[in-house]
């Protein structure tokens, strides 16, 4: 007989684009769930620095024991806790992401294609899991619908990331792409930006002194309710730094033109996979024109929750189609 599954568990650090594609998952899946969010004390962050990955994981703390069936785990920091609760309590395990360890440590890994990660109970994926479905994107569309009523009936969302590993956004590359926003306003159309927090101090206050009290104009610096999925759902097309998996993943779920923005830096491995999405025809460069098209809706949420399904219906099955 199939075991019954009651309950998930979301571990993470709790930052927003660590937690957000477990929370998507976990939400997909239909089972109740807890968030657990690990927090380190100092002397940890420096066990993690000091020794290779795997050696330091038996020194790290564990949070309590969540009483969960399905755990999801997300970000380097839940793969150790995952992988020690795992050991010591009946459950399944699925981290997201590269765990840095070997993934047979895990029920199943949901990986970024371009992470090149293989194993037997390895999925990759285009992109990163996430939060956008057409049920919210309709809510969202409906909750804020009366604050864009002021804006120019064709809308571009923008999405605006900044300082990462592999990318920044120095003084040039923000006056670049206000500029390119500007020239757009210029042109009767109404933008709905929002910015990071990693968008830098500087970027910030030019994108407030250029841009913030144009009447053509929703910029959205985190004061407030966060109001993320109603650009995605109100907009007709959407602009996206290139820093970011994440949101270029959330961007190409709406199923709206994607133009990426480049940011300088070392795109390393993340250029294969904007490589991917231009070769499926989901996005294209930005470069201060807008370009409109009609893309598919992309969204590998539903691919893994059927795999995770069937897993969890059987576990001795392989996850590969």
């Amino acid at each position: 007989m199939a075991r019954a599954w009651r309950k998930s568990a979301v571990i993470s650090d709790g930052r927003a684009g660590i937690e957000a594609p477990a929370l998507g998952l976990a939400e997909a899946l239909g089972l109740p769930f807890e968030r657990v969010h690990l927090s380190w004390p100092r002397w940890a962050g420096w066990v993690e620095a000091a020794l290779p990955y795997g050696m330091a994981a038996p020194f790290l703390p564990l949070p309590p024991n969540p009483w969960a069936d399905v755990l999801i785990g997300s970000g380097r920091r839940a793969a150790p806790v995952l992988r020690r609760i795992k050991a010591r309590q009946d459950c399944f395990s699925v981290f997201l992401g590269n765990p840095r360890v070997e993934p047979r440590h895990f029920d199943l890994v949901i990986a970024p294609a371009h992470d090149e990660l293989s194993g037997d109970n390895v999925i990759p994926i285009l992109g990163s899991l996430h939060r956008v479905t057409p049920e919210r994107l309709d809510a969202a569309r409906s909750l804020w619908a009366d604050r864009a009523s002021g804006l120019p009936k064709r809308r571009i969302a923008v999405l605006v990331g900044g300082t990462s590993k592999r990318h920044h956004m120095p003084e040039e590359a923000a006056l670049r792409l206000v500029s390119g926003l500007k020239h757009l306003a210029g042109q009767g159309l109404g933008l709905m930006i929002t910015l990071s927090r990693r968008t830098p101090d500087h970027a910030r206050a030019l994108f407030q002194r250029e841009l913030g009290l144009n009447p053509s104009v929703w910029l959205y610096d985190g004061a407030g309710d966060n109001p993320y999925f109603g650009f995605l759902a109100l907009a007709d097309a959407i602009i996206v730094t290139n820093d970011s998996v994440n949101m270029a993943s959330e961007a190409c779920a709406a199923g709206k033109p994607v133009l990426v923005f480049d940011l300088p830096g070392r795109d390393g491995k993340l250029a294969r996979f904007h490589r991917d999405l231009i070769a499926l025809g989901l996005t294209r460069p930005f470069a201060g024109e807008l370009s409109l098209w009609q893309p598919r809706v992309f969204n590998e949420m539903t691919r893994i929750v059927e795999i995770l399904r069937d897993r969890l219906a059987d576990p001795s099955r392989s996850p590969y189609l």
